[in-house]
């Protein structure tokens, strides 16, 4: 299209162009996920949420006061339909371990039961294909918090010493859980690692670290690349 003439010649373009991803979740991650995503030249997406928007959703989620009562994923459709002319696959229902899955996932759910089936169905196809070019971004966000896991084949025993029981989280207060410009970043680093994982499928000179962390309060970021340089040059010369 179009609209994507001014990045089309970019390395990543054509592989991200043509292949198709995943998203699990339409809120406070998702929405601003997959309208980035379709954005950046996706050019098929499907999405699964259950949930209805409701008037708390509207001030850290990608949707208008119009669309409270709607289904967030046929919300976020018509939004997308809007903005890039993609027509989004849609799943209202409820991620579950029968549930399509995909070589490209992404996770934008708020809790780890979910995460840790979207997570299961990927391993689960990656060993019934082996195939090395698969990857898995989950993001997990509060209100000025962020962190994103990046997981390819490699990572996968790494990225599980990640996940935890729901029941050792931290309740945090019903108004302090979510905010629009935390989302629009997340979503934007989300999809940055995952055109940089695009690009290095043809030419291997970017970066795509493991973990990403930002704190918006103290504007803070690190990635486990940044911090074991830092680890490194830390460390005594013997």
């Amino acid at each position: 299209m179009a609209t994507q003439d001014r990045f089309k010649d970019l390395e990543w373009f054509n592989t991200v162009s043509s292949q198709t991803v995943g998203v699990v979740g339409a809120g406070g991650i998702g929405s601003w996920l997959t309208m980035l995503l379709a954005r950046a030249g996706c050019n098929d997406i499907f999405i699964f949420d259950f949930d209805t928007l409701e008037e708390h959703n509207i001030g850290g989620q990608m949707y208008p006061v119009s669309t409270i009562g709607q289904t967030k994923v046929k919300a976020l459709a018509s939004i997308i339909k809007d903005f890039s002319g993609l027509n989004l696959s849609t799943y209202v229902e409820k991620y579950v371990p029968s549930s399509i899955t995909n070589e490209i996932m992404f996770s934008a759910v708020d809790n780890m039961a979910a995460r840790k089936v979207i997570f299961e169905r990927w391993v689960e196809l990656f060993e019934a294909t082996q195939n090395k070019n698969m990857l898995f971004i989950d993001g997990r966000m509060l209100a000025e918090n962020l962190q994103i896991y990046v997981v390819t084949p490699d990572r996968i025993e790494e990225y599980k010493a990640t996940l935890f029981e729901d029941s050792e989280v931290e309740e945090q207060p019903c108004t302090a859980k979510a905010t629009s410009h935390c989302g629009a970043l997340i979503g934007s680093l989300m999809v940055s690692a995952y055109t940089n994982w695009a690009n290095n499928l043809t030419q291997d000179i970017r970066i795509v670290p493991f973990s990403i962390t930002v704190n918006l309060a103290f504007f803070e970021f690190e990635t486990d690349l940044l911090r074991k340089a830092t680890q490194s040059l830390e460390s005594p010369v013997e």
